[in-house]
């Protein structure tokens, strides 16, 4: 398990991250593949920089009216494992960080810049992620 708030860096293969519920078995389907994000009720694939142009930085967090970028996901979620996960499936890069609330957590997805996402913020409510050690 990883601290909440903790920039990480991830390899963004195939120009995209995710972020799911650690029981997920159907993640949504790219439809154009121009796409900013796609969800379903328990997971997102967010499009990024290509993987030959570095990492990307990933951040889940609290509220913070501080964060910039576009915003491309406001929405509620569920987490029903209680376990959310983050990173990418094919680099086989992926991070858990255990949920304090884990149904109908309202979630919003900054990117900076909003063309080819080199940084990505996941906000979820207050109260859904553990406090900081």
């Amino acid at each position: 398990m990883v601290t909440p708030g903790r920039t990480r860096s991830v390899p963004p293969l195939y120009a995209q991250v995710v972020v799911m519920d650690s029981g997920t078995t159907s993640l949504p389907e790219w439809v154009s593949g121009e796409e900013a994000v796609l969800s379903n009720e328990s997971s997102l694939i967010i499009a990024t920089r290509p993987d030959e142009d570095g990492d990307v930085e990933m951040r889940i967090c609290e509220p913070d009216p501080s964060h910039t970028g576009a915003l491309i996901f406001d929405g509620v979620m569920d987490f029903p494992s209680g376990t959310l996960q983050l990173g990418n499936i094919p680099a086989a890069y992926i991070e858990e960080i255990r949920l304090v609330k884990n149904r109908g957590v309202h979630v919003k997805v900054f990117v900076e810049p909003p063309e080819s996402p080199a940084s990505v913020v996941v906000e979820l409510e207050s109260g859904a992620l553990p406090l900081a050690d």
